[in-house]
């Protein structure tokens, strides 16, 4: 039986290790030839005049091990710096064609996601077949529609707070460790801000909400749930009678990567990365979040090196990314991506009895990591009381419920003092 409480906090701060020191510099393998088959597959099925969006890959790759900082301010800067010069670098050989193209009106958009040497490129058929025999471009993707987790929910037979008793959460804060003065990210399909359990922790301002799908660009919004379950256990206070989140006192900050329909887009998501990095837009404030909570997924377990890049940029500048294991199991061979990367720290699920979810993913990871550890950790994921829409509550099960839990573990120490407790916090000091 393997004990959640026992080995959550001596993992994760391995596992924090070799992500942070042991990643080999390099980018993600591409797919032969320039034109991926899924962009093949798209221009052969639209009209010569209407368009479509793909990701273009650039040669060239920002040297971000060399980068020296002595604080991390100064880091964060220099890597976003360095990130958008190799973007915008790598991108001179083909600008002039993109620019005359867009004036005849068969270029539509064109987004830089320089936290992967890449540009967002909407335009007409045949101009994403010319832009394959340019020089400077490595490979060209398809824009791939992502569906939203589903959060299996349940009626829970444990005390709501069980889950925080078992990973030792309030011991934790009796030492003052509450989350006070750290940042915790989401990338899900919202938040209810309105909730009462995490209006205030909201860091609130124009750098604290991203909606990639310009549905609500101003207010966090969540129409599925999903995003607002998770929130609820890295950062909820007790406003519904029980303690339920692990870092009360840490804010919060949201990228709402799933459309109200209910699907993402592998542009969305580069974008959301890339905002996380810098979320006002000027790379000498210090307002990225200290760690990024990813309760998602790809659709089918496998390897897809998609996001490895963003993962590698946002370790570069310390904030670490923490991906729910996936739901593929009890089968071997059912690890997902980007959890299955060398970069994310995967987190698996077990019971408040101590014993491994059943339908939590399993190894061996084939995606360029040590093939027996997978997922790296486990945390609580079944039964879980968290906030729901609308200001309720529900018990939700599945690993996108053990990811925050190990993220709100990773908040770093606060500086609040044993004495200090966080406000309306039902839990023993």
């Amino acid at each position: 039986m393997v004990r959640a409480r026992d080995v959550l906090g001596v993992a994760i701060l391995l596992a924090l290790a070799i992500l942070l020191f042991g990643i080999e510099p390099g980018r993600a393998a591409t797919e032969a030839g320039v034109l991926s088959p899924g962009v093949e597959a798209a221009i052969n099925g639209t009209d010569t005049g209407d368009t479509m969006t793909v990701i273009v890959e650039l040669e060239g790759e920002a040297d971000l091990g060399s980068i020296e900082a002595t604080n991390q301010n100064i880091l964060q800067r220099e890597v976003i710096q360095e990130l958008q010069a190799e973007t915008e670098a790598a991108s001179e050989q083909i600008e002039p064609f993109l620019d005359a193209r867009e004036a005849t009106g068969e270029v539509e958009r064109v987004i830089p996601l320089w936290i992967s040497t890449s540009l967002a490129v909407t335009a007409t058929p045949g101009v994403i077949e010319d832009l394959a025999t340019r020089p400077g471009v490595a490979s060209i993707a398809p824009n791939k529609t992502i569906p939203e987790p589903a959060t299996l929910t349940s009626s829970a037979t444990t005390a709501p707070e069980a889950n925080l008793d078992l990973i030792r959460a309030p011991g934790l804060w009796g030492l003052g460790y509450t989350g006070r003065d750290t940042v915790i990210a989401s990338m899900d399909t919202g938040v209810d801000a309105g909730h009462p359990d995490l209006s205030a922790q909201w860091r609130g301002g124009t750098n604290s909400w991203f909606d990639p799908n310009n549905e609500h660009p101003a207010v966090p919004t969540d129409s599925s749930g999903h995003g607002t379950q998770v929130m609820g256990a890295m950062v909820g206070r007790d406003a519904g009678g029980t303690a339920i989140g692990v870092a009360p006192d840490a804010q919060w900050i949201s990228a709402k990567i799933f459309d109200d329909r209910g699907f993402a887009t592998t542009v969305g998501i580069h974008r959301s990365f890339q905002w996380l990095l810098d979320p006002d837009g000027t790379p000498a404030t210090p307002d990225a979040p200290d760690v990024v909570n990813a309760s998602w997924a790809l659709p089918d377990p496998g390897c897809d090196l998609e996001f490895q890049d963003d993962l590698r940029a946002l370790l570069a500048v310390n904030i670490l990314p923490v991906f729910a294991a996936g739901n593929y199991g009890p089968d071997p061979n059912t690890s997902v991506s980007p959890a299955n990367y060398p970069e994310a720290l995967a987190v698996g699920a077990a019971d408040n009895s101590d014993t491994i979810y059943q339908d939590g993913s399993r190894g061996p990871s084939d995606c360029g990591e040590d093939p027996n550890t997978f997922p790296e950790i486990v945390a609580p994921g079944v039964d879980i009381r968290t906030t729901d829409l609308f200001g309720t509550y529900t018990a939700a099960t599945g690993t996108s419920m053990s990811a925050p839990h190990a993220a709100g573990v990773l908040a770093p120490t606060s500086r609040c003092g044993p004495t200090s407790p966080p406000p309306n916090s039902a839990a023993p000091w």
